[in-house]
């Protein structure tokens, strides 16, 4: 995100906070409304992506944990768990 480091306000904190979050919130809003304007006609391919790619959305959840769990107590940096947990993720996904 290039906002906070193009547009920081020096010494006042509330307002950094504010005009970052404002620029999220629109970021957000736009990239929606940019999607809805692109998919606004029904794709069977899209369709079958989206229902296809749900029990992926369900099952990582326990499955990172899983990972996370397991790799706890190991004494690495936490850069490698990271790494270590999303690849062990997506090899059994």
């Amino acid at each position: 995100m290039l906002f906070p480091f193009l547009f920081v306000v020096q010494g006042d904190r509330l307002q950094n906070c504010l005009l970052q979050t404002l620029y999220t919130w629109l970021m957000v809003v736009g990239a929606i409304g940019l999607a809805h304007r692109i998919f606004r006609t029904e794709r069977k391919w899209f369709r079958y992506l989206a229902d296809s790619s749900y029990w992926l959305y369900l099952i990582h959840v326990p499955l990172v944990i899983c990972c996370q769990w397991f790799l706890y107590f190991w004494p690495l940096p936490a850069l490698i768990k990271t790494a270590l947990v999303l690849i062990i993720t997506i090899s059994i996904l």
